[in-house]
């Protein structure tokens, strides 16, 4: 393999190559899409679609003409059908010795006595819509202006004046009691003064159980540690500063 060719197992990147190179894609110059504007063009042609076939040319083998029929109607020839089979006729079952109950028919010549039975009851008639008792209203006999009952002497009730009124006179209820220190000699007052809190360390301190003694190492001895950096790409540009830059 030359030197300086890719590795096929290794991704190169756009920035590993010095010019173009596979980096930027060409527009093809073969064919009549997407060619390339900057080349000659040649002219192109193209195959035209098959139609597809008509199958109304004629009539052909596809139609089934009765041999029956001629030119001019029928041949003439007799023709016969065969009739539909009639349906089997049903057979009368004659009820056998068992289906019979005499001992619910009465001798005929005997004598029996008067049997009767009660008819279903008969409609009403438009002319018998009497009403009921209770559907007559009876006047009542309180009050002046009953016809046929003596009256007593009735008074009635003026509605109330809204003019007398107007004035809407505050009650009792509405005064608000004078303080007795007003107009009379005040007594000693004592007042209950709020519980101060004590002066010390508000802080939430962590109790025994919130230690770890035995992840403790840094009074024990530990063997030397290295870290790895990162790994920079060999095609980042690196930080020049002007002391870099020489005068």
């Amino acid at each position: 393999m030359p030197q300086g060719s890719p590795n096929p197992a290794e991704i190169r990147i756009a920035a590993a190559y010095g010019g173009p190179g596979p980096a930027y894609m060409l527009p093809p110059t073969i064919g009549a899409n997407g060619h390339d504007p900057t080349r000659v063009k040649n002219p192109g042609y193209s195959f035209g679609q098959k139609f597809a076939p008509n199958t109304d040319c004629s009539p052909g083998p596809i139609y089934h003409v009765n041999p029956s029929l001629t030119r001019r109607g029928g041949n003439g020839n007799p023709r016969y059908s065969f009739a539909g089979r009639q349906k089997e006729l049903s057979k009368f079952h004659t009820p056998g010795p068992g289906a019979y109950n005499c001992d619910k028919v009465k001798p005929v010549k005997e004598r029996k006595a008067p049997a009767y039975s009660i008819g279903l009851r008969t409609r009403y008639r438009p002319t018998d819509n009497i009403p009921a008792p209770n559907s007559y209203s009876v006047p009542s006999t309180l009050g002046s202006k009953v016809p046929d009952k003596r009256g007593n002497p009735s008074f009635t009730m003026t509605a109330r004046n809204a003019n007398s009124y107007d004035t809407k006179t505050p009650g009792p209820n509405h005064y608000k009691i004078v303080d007795a220190s007003v107009y009379k000699k005040r007594p000693v007052h004592f007042s209950l003064k709020g519980r101060t809190s004590q002066p010390g360390d508000k802080t939430q301190k962590p109790g025994p159980g919130a230690h770890n003694p035995q992840l403790v190492t840094v009074h024990m001895k530990s063997n030397p540690k290295f870290t790895m950096g990162t790994r920079h790409s060999q095609f980042v540009m690196p930080m020049i500063t002007l002391a870099d830059v020489s005068d």
